[in-house]
């Protein structure tokens, strides 16, 4: 299942597995929560249940919409990176600053 991916991609829905990738590489729970105007709580429980395609596109026009487009192109990349290989350890999808 590839996922080359660009800030402007259509909507997806992730797993919990990769919703974790996706909310590590925009810098955590609480910073999407900032972001998205989100309960922390909320975002958290992402990281178990997943990210529906309307939590994934909020998440993702919000991003563009405060000038994080670099992060979130990093953060699909990261995703991307687990859909190549899912034998990867979270450690080695660590998006440097």
């Amino acid at each position: 299942m590839g996922m080359e991916r660009t800030a402007s991609s259509p909507s997806m829905s992730l797993d919990g597995v990769r919703a974790s990738v996706f909310l590590d590489a925009l810098d955590g729970t609480v910073a999407v929560a900032r972001l998205t105007f989100t309960p922390i709580t909320t975002v958290h429980n992402w990281r178990r249940v997943g990210m529906s395609e309307a939590r994934f596109d909020h998440v993702r026009l919000a991003a563009e919409a405060r000038g994080k487009a670099d992060e979130l192109a990093k953060a699909l990349d990261a995703v991307a990176a687990l859909d190549r290989d899912p034998e990867l350890p979270f450690e080695d999808m660590a998006v440097s600053a």
